[in-house]
């Protein structure tokens, strides 16, 4: 099992929740701070699926911060 399955489940056993309802409360909080709408709205633009469009815009969102952090690194040198 992978380490994100272990940890669910771990937390499943805590919460004296079986691993589906674990997964699910962990879904619903993820979702709560995903925009959807916006999500849905950026991937009809860009003719993409939402989902796809969400992988797109972590992995910009990953570039971007590297970046920042290459800038800071650079300007404490």
């Amino acid at each position: 099992m992978s380490p994100v399955g272990q940890k669910l489940q771990e937390n499943a056993k805590k919460n004296r929740r079986s691993l589906h309802q674990e997964l699910e409360s962990n879904l619903v909080l993820f979702n709560e701070q995903i925009p959807t709408e916006e999500i849905s709205r950026l991937a009809e633009i860009s003719q993409r699926n939402p989902d796809q469009m969400l992988i797109h815009l972590v992995l910009l969102g990953l570039q971007v911060y590297r970046e920042k952090e290459e800038l800071g690194e650079k300007g404490s040198e």
